[in-house]
C-alpha cells in the first residue's frame, strides 16, 4: 500500500533564514502598498518610504543565505523557491510599481515594466533549474550567475529616488517623452528594458563575495596576547562596514524628512 502523503506545517517548517526571506518579501509589499498610498493623496513622505524599503529588502536577501548556512543539518524545504518569489516581489514587481507612480504610464512605459517584471520571473525560474549545476561541490556556493540578478533593480530604485529628489518625474520625468505610434514613451523606461534584457541574457556574472565584504565571514586567528585589550577595536571594525555605514546615511537622510516641504495634513482638514 502506497503511505499516504505527509502533510507539511508551515510553520515549523520554518527556519531562521525563511523569515528573513519573508522580511525582504514584505518589504517589497509594503513598498507597493505605499506606492498605492502616493497615488491616492500624494504625501511624499508614502513615496520615500517606498524608496527605502527595497534597501532594507536587499539586505535581508543577502542575510538570508548567508544565515541557511550557519547550520547545514537544518536546510529549508522550502528556502530555495520562497527566496525567488520574495525577489520577484521585491525587486520586480515593486521597482515597476515605482517607476508607474513617478510617471512612467504611457501605453509603451507599462509594456516595457511589465516586459522587466516577466524577465525577472523568467530569470528566476532559470535560476532554480540550473542551479545545482552552477553550484561548488566543495562550498555550496554558486561560482557565477547566469544573466544579472534580479536585485541589481535596486540601482534603478536608487536612480528614481534621486530624479524625485530632484523633481525629475511626473510631466518633467527626465529624459522628456515621446510620441510612438500616437502613444507615449518616456526615454527612461529604456532602463528598464535594458535591465531586464540582461536578466534575461546569458552573460556569467561572477557572484560577489559579500560575507567578506560586510565582515560576516569567519573570524581570523589572532594571538591573543595581541588582541588583549583590543576588543572594542576589533568589534568596530567588524560591524561598522561600507554597507552599514551606506544604511545609515541613507535612513537618517531619508525617513522621515520631507524634501518638498508637504504637510502631512490628511485630506480634507482645515
Amino acid at each position: 500500500m502506497q503511505k499516504a502523503p505527509q502533510r507539511l506545517s508551515m510553520v515549523r517548517s520554518y527556519t531562521p533564514a525563511d523569515l528573513l526571506t519573508l522580511a525582504n518579501a514584505s518589504c517589497g509589499t509594503m513598498s507597493i502598498f505605499f506606492c498605492l498610498s502616493y497615488i491616492a493623496d500624494d504625501r511624499s513622505r508614502w513615496l520615500w518610504a517606498a524608496f527605502v524599503l527595497p534597501v532594507f529588502a536587499l539586505v535581508f536577501d543577502a542575510l538570508d543565505g548567508y544565515v541557511a548556512r550557519l547550520n547545514a543539518n537544518r536546510q529549508s524545504r522550502l528556502g530555495a523557491d520562497l527566496d525567488s518569489l520574495a525577489d520577484i516581489v521585491s525587486f520586480g514587481v515593486a521597482p515597476a510599481v515605482l517607476g508607474y507612480t513617478l510617471g512612467l504610464r504611457g501605453l509603451w512605459d507599462v509594456a516595457v515594466l511589465t516586459f522587466f517584471v516577466c524577465s525577472g520571473i523568467s530569470r528566476l525560474a532559470r535560476f532554480n533549474v540550473t542551479s545545482a549545476s552552477l553550484t561548488d561541490v566543495d562550498t555550496g556556493k554558486v561560482r557565477h550567475f547566469e544573466g544579472t540578478p534580479i536585485p541589481t533593480s535596486i540601482v534603478l530604485v536608487i536612480a528614481m529616488a534621486t530624479l524625485y529628489y530632484l523633481g525629475l518625474t511626473g510631466q518633467d520625468f527626465w529624459l522628456g517623452q515621446r510620441d510612438l505610434f500616437g502613444r507615449a514613451f518616456h526615454t527612461f523606461s529604456l532602463l528598464f528594458l535594458v535591465s531586464g534584457s540582461l536578466m534575461i541574457s546569458t552573460i556569467k556574472v561572477p557572484k560577489p563575495r559579500l560575507e567578506r565584504w560586510c565582515g560576516l565571514g569567519p573570524r581570523p586567528r589572532h594571538d591573543a596576547r595581541r588582541v588583549k585589550g583590543t576588543n572594542c577595536t576589533a568589534i568596530v571594525r567588524r560591524w561598522i562596514t561600507p554597507p552599514s555605514v551606506f544604511s545609515a546615511i541613507v535612513i537618517h537622510c531619508v525617513w522621515p524628512w520631507d524634501p518638498t516641504g508637504a504637510t502631512s495634513t490628511p485630506p480634507g482638514a482645515s
